[in-house]
């Protein structure tokens, strides 16, 4: 039996193939189906970064219910509904195929992404897309080594756990006989990215030690147990 497991992220495919059309500073997605925004605008391509060279529109922008970055001209996903599912009157293989992973799998940079996931949060607060939105941050700190978008993780990651201590995000399994997905405990996840990050993932620290860590979740009112990975309330 082939069982294959994407860890940290749900990859999902519409069945829809899209032409990648690269130039030096963006690459193009072409979708062979239409995507419907909220106003009943069609978008048929969308222009996505390359660079990680991010500039941050306001000051908490992808925390929290900030929406400035829906306001943001740098924004690709500003006008597409993230959140929504596709249209599956004419494909019933896509039934629950959200567009927000299917555009993940597309995006061509932990920049791009970073706009797509707090275009979700903004469009809808929770945790899954809180977490996402850290973890895209982090990304791009790892790559470029800006200390404004280290900060910024920091408090994407304190905001997963203040407004979004008990949500879950989840893994797919793809299987012969269908997807089975199953949770996974936001907190754990913010937990491990900060403390110990999987090896897979390749993200720089946010903190210059451990003991740091550690400082970090009691201040905002949080013990991580480095034996088990759990992250529980102090206050």
């Amino acid at each position: 039996m082939n069982i294959k497991v994407n860890a940290h992220a749900i990859s999902l495919s519409s069945g829809c193939r899209r032409l990648l059309m690269l130039s030096s500073l963006f690459i193009l997605i072409t979708a062979c189906g239409e995507v419907e925004v909220g106003d009943g605008t069609v978008v048929n391509s969308i222009p996505l970064p390359l660079d990680s060279d991010l500039s941050l529109f306001c000051e908490n922008v992808g925390i929290g219910t900030d929406k400035c970055v829906l306001d943001d001209p740098a924004n690709p996903y500003a006008r597409i509904g993230v959140n929504a599912e596709y249209d599956h009157d004419n494909d019933e293989t896509t039934t629950n195929k959200i567009i927000k992973f299917d555009l993940t799998e597309d995006a061509p940079s932990a920049k791009a992404r970073f706009y797509l996931w707090a275009t979700a949060q903004a469009q809808s607060a929770r945790g899954e897309n809180q977490y996402y939105t850290a973890l895209s941050l982090h990304e791009v700190y790892t790559e470029s080594g800006s200390l404004l978008i280290k900060e910024q993780a920091k408090k994407a990651y304190r905001a997963a756990l203040d407004n979004h201590f008990n949500e879950v995000t989840f893994y797919l399994i793809e299987l012969p006989e269908g997807d089975v997905f199953f949770p996974e405990s936001i907190k754990k996840l913010v937990g491990q990215n900060m403390y110990d990050p999987p090896s897979i993932l390749g993200l720089a620290p946010l903190f210059d030690s451990d003991l740091l860590t550690l400082e970090a979740f009691g201040e905002w009112g949080y013990y991580y147990d480095v034996d088990t990975g759990i992250i529980s309330q102090n206050f």
